[in-house]
């Protein structure tokens, strides 16, 4: 780290950054500056990483173990989607054990993780059902999925009707991205046997207290799949964690996300590109919930 710099902000705490910080935790850029120990074959090279925090920044630190190189053909917009929305999504699908001739059930589908999920799905020949409001099924459907309506009375019901024309096995896997709702509803719509995963939130131990969020989430998986008398798995997931606790796994997994991008296997769906100025902008787009995709902000 060049003498001068400020301490790596991806690596403030075991769980993050403590407020106040500078949020973003996925960056794609180029190496200005290596520190001491640092190969310099580094320097200027495009790079993506993974990051706990701080990187709505023009100017980031952070440690090699983090880096992986861009390849010359993939946009700097479209490789800073991997980083944490598919991630997350290739893990949960790794977790899974998703396979070409499985269907699952993405709720949020057309959220960030869940477009990813997506995604990654239909380049597996899996099926997806996902959920999301009307305006967006033409995203759904982009990835080959089959849409239904997420505010639905009983949305569950609409599900299974679905998964009885395409996977008359049952559903392999349900991905819920929070909420009581969704946690029920993708417990009832799986095959005996199926996993129910939830992701969002650091369900690992923490030395402060962490959002609420954080603490509900594996109580309302567990809730979720309390008094069921068929045999459903339920497991939580975070990406903050998994990074924090298996650092080389995941630096090798961007990496091979980043090699499907450079083949064309994936699409990462990028919403609108914004300048870094106007941060607060994109914060309220992703909070109107109009926005479909990744909201890129650019230096």
């Amino acid at each position: 780290m060049p003498p001068g710099w400020p301490a790596p902000t991806c690596c403030s705490g075991p769980d993050g950054p403590r407020p106040p910080f500078v949020p973003g935790r996925d960056v794609v850029g180029a190496v200005v500056a290596v520190g001491p120990g640092v190969p310099v074959s580094w320097s200027g090279r495009r790079v993506a990483a993974h990051l706990s925090g701080g990187g709505h920044a023009t100017h980031v630190t952070v440690p090699e173990s983090r880096l992986v190189a861009l390849p010359d053909t993939v946009s700097a917009a479209r490789a800073v989607c991997l980083p944490l929305n598919y991630l997350a999504a290739h893990q949960l699908l790794r977790a899974a054990r998703v396979t070409a001739d499985n269907a699952v059930f993405v709720d949020g589908a057309s959220g960030g993780i869940g477009t990813a999920l997506l995604d990654l799905l239909n380049d597996r020949g899996a099926v997806a059902i996902g959920s999301c409001s009307p305006p967006k099924y033409d995203t759904v459907e982009r990835y080959g999925g089959i849409p239904v309506d997420r505010h639905a009375t009983d949305l569950a019901g609409r599900v299974r009707e679905r998964a009885e024309q395409v996977a008359p096995q049952g559903l392999h896997a349900a991905f819920s991205g929070g909420g009581l709702r969704s946690l029920r509803v993708g417990r009832a719509v799986l095959a005996p046997g199926g996993l129910l995963a939830a992701y969002g939130g650091d369900v690992g131990p923490v030395r402060h207290p962490p959002p609420a969020r954080a603490r509900l989430l594996p109580r309302l998986a567990v809730l979720a799949a309390w008094g069921t008398t068929r045999r459903t798995r339920t497991t939580t997931y975070s990406a903050q964690r998994s990074v924090r606790r298996h650092p080389a796994t995941a630096r090798d997994d961007l990496a091979h996300l980043l090699e499907l991008l450079a083949r064309g296997r994936i699409d990462p769906l990028v919403a609108t590109e914004l300048p870094l100025g106007q941060a607060e902008e994109a914060y309220r787009l992703l909070e109107s919930g109009t926005a479909v995709g990744k909201v890129v902000l650019v230096p």
